[in-house]
């Protein structure tokens, strides 16, 4: 398992920024703050995602993925 990767995450208007990741536990991510609110942004395997997590209520929902089978969340953290 990789233990660090750098992604570049880019804006609809062309904006990048390159985010670094690291292991936590046994997931690869990072703490991203949007407007000062911590956010747990992390890369997952779309069929762990599928599995552990309701992300969309469309039933045929199916999350775009890389060759590895991998994709990203981003969501807040709990208070």
């Amino acid at each position: 398992m990789e233990t660090e990767r750098t992604v570049s995450v880019e804006t609809e208007s062309g904006e990048v920024l390159n985010v670094f990741l690291y292991l936590e536990g046994d997931r690869i991510g990072t703490c991203l703050r949007i407007d000062g609110v911590p956010h747990h942004f992390e890369r997952i395997s779309a069929d762990e995602m599928m599995a552990d997590y309701r992300v969309d209520l469309d039933p045929d929902y199916t999350p775009v993925a890389d060759k590895s089978g991998f994709c990203y969340i981003l969501v807040p953290f709990s208070r």
